[in-house]
């Protein structure tokens, strides 16, 4: 099944894009009167390739991307380069354009196509790599606390995880990021996200094997083998940040995946934690195993850092991020608080979407009476009913009581009841996987927000390429509890719902016989044989 469902979203996430303009794979006469006579390169695609002399000349050395220059050819240390640090995804052009012909091929309509068929190839990749990642979770979230419960999870099916594939893989939001040639960034970028994410999930999973083990060998080759995990997972998290900067953010969901591991291994305690105690243990778990990572999430940064000089750009443009050129600070928050509000509906809802938002696209906020901050009312509103909601279900979860094991023990419980704690249990793990998703939505687009440091746009659509992952999540799980919540309704109103039937007989002679005397024995033999 999981096989299926990986092919499934693959070939969902290709087809989706392989119409997509500028450069569609598909033949012209799909288009008919829309078709497109000539293909040519479109926004941040001329400076990033075409007019890129690292990407369509052999004669330039391939490892000053690596060293001093930046993702549009320029030198990282000029106070005008964006900092833009993306090697692996100019090599990747670099590559393709040289086999094409170099400088004089890179006008030519195959080359174009072949660029595009790699995003198009890629992003079906990363709609595989997701649903398995997204499999591997709700997996996660359903380990048993009691043996009896053991048949129940391994026969359910990965519904969630499929709606998440699906909705990931034909999402609006994707069309910049796939279409647009230097939306390779984010698809390079979040495959090795995803990557990274599944070998550090290997990883806690070889360490909780080691703590059920006793023989010397067993424990040593175990150990090799997170070591192995650990080592892999590590440098695809440096080679995600190579391709763009918003991939090292996956060294923090490192953190994030392990809260949900230890969280669904509270239930199989057999005795009741508080609060304090549960929150004890988390630290004492997880700190001594992340304080590598945090350490590595410093080097990382601080390797950012120093390729671009010791310093970030300060401002940009006005054409560029209109509020950051702002004088006013309350202006700069207000307009930067209904962006990010701004961008988060957008996955909500992408009815207007945009290959270029920027200088007048979204005006700037100026005072505390603009009635689009109500937009950002409503989706703080919608995030802190989707966390009260969740985290007072999965409380449930983390919360087992040593009464119920006994009456487990005791066979003194009813059936129901029994059903009840089950359908709790599942609505439980739900939760901690849509908090899983809320969370990484929000912790994957922190370098977008212009908290930190400015970009140089006012919204992007292919930076929510991450988030929308998390959104993904989210989304899947509050449509199946919907979903969950609708069927016995319909189920209920339509029992109830009183219809027309005819009396049979229960011998040959008397179906032939249409007298209300004939019904009414019939009718009274049967109730005597119930």
């Amino acid at each position: 099944m999981h096989t299926r469902n990986t092919l499934v979203c693959f070939l969902v996430g290709a087809l989706c894009h392989l119409v997509t303009v500028p450069v569609p794979l598909a033949p012209a006469s799909l288009f008919g009167i829309f078709s497109i006579p000539n293909i040519t390169y479109v926004y941040d695609d001329v400076p990033a390739i075409e007019r890129n002399a690292y990407v369509t000349q052999a004669t330039t050395p391939w490892t000053a991307l690596f060293t001093e220059r930046d993702f549009w050819g320029n030198v990282l240390a000029w106070a005008s380069s964006h900092k833009s640090y993306r090697p692996i995804t100019s090599l990747t052009y670099r590559l393709q354009v040289l086999w094409g012909g170099g400088k004089a091929g890179v006008g030519s309509a195959s080359v174009k196509r072949s660029l595009h068929a790699f995003n198009v190839l890629l992003f079906g990749i990363v709609c595989s790599c997701f649903y398995s990642v997204c499999a591997r979770l709700e997996s996660l979230t359903r380990q048993p606390g009691r043996e009896y419960r053991a048949q129940t999870f391994q026969t359910l099916s990965y519904t969630v995880s499929l709606l998440a594939g699906l909705l990931f893989a034909t999402h609006p939001i994707h069309t910049e990021a796939v279409a647009c040639l230097v939306g390779r960034c984010e698809l390079l970028s979040g495959l090795f996200f995803l990557l990274s994410l599944s070998a550090h999930g290997r990883a806690r999973d070889a360490a909780t094997t080691t703590t059920t083990t006793t023989t010397s060998s067993t424990t040593f080759s175990t150990t090799i083998t997170i070591v192995a995990w650990r080592v892999c997972s590590a440098t695809l998290a440096f080679i995600a940040m190579l391709c763009k900067e918003q991939g090292v953010t996956v060294l923090a969901v490192w953190i994030l995946h392990d809260l949900l591991q230890h969280a669904s291994r509270i239930r199989a305690k057999l005795f009741r934690r508080s609060r304090f105690q549960w929150i004890r243990s988390v630290v004492a778990d997880l700190l001594p195993y992340h304080v590598p990572t945090l350490l590595l999430l410093f080097a990382c940064l601080r390797f950012r850092l120093w390729m671009s000089g010791d310093y970030a750009p300060t401002i940009f443009t006005k054409t560029e991020n209109p509020a950051a050129a702002s004088n006013n600070p309350t202006t700069r928050m207000l307009t930067f608080t209904y962006v990010n509000a701004y961008s988060m509906w957008m996955l909500l809802y992408p009815r207007w979407l945009c290959v270029d938002w920027a200088l007048g696209s979204i005006p700037l906020v100026e005072e505390y009476s603009d009635s689009r901050l109500l937009l950002v009312v409503g989706m703080l509103a919608l995030l802190c009913w989707t966390l009260w909601r969740w985290l007072s279900s999965s409380m449930f979860l983390l919360m087992a009581t040593s009464e119920e094991d006994r009456e487990d023990k005791e066979d003194k419980e009813d059936r129901e009841d029994k059903e009840d704690r089950e359908d709790r249990e599942k609505l439980a793990s739900r939760s901690l996987l849509g908090l899983f998703g809320m969370i990484l939505m929000i912790v994957v687009y922190l370098p977008a927000m212009n908290i930190f440091f400015y970009v140089g746009f006012v919204v992007a659509e292919r930076v929510l390429f991450l988030p929308s992952m998390g959104y993904a999540i989210w989304a899947s799980v509050l449509l199946h509890e919907l979903f969950q919540y609708i069927a016995p309704v319909r189920l209920a109103a339509a029992s109830a719902t009183p219809t027309l039937s005819t009396p049979t007989s229960t011998s040959t002679t008397s179906t032939t016989s249409t007298t209300s005397t004939t019904s009414t024995t019939t009718t009274t033999s049967s109730t005597t044989t119930l």
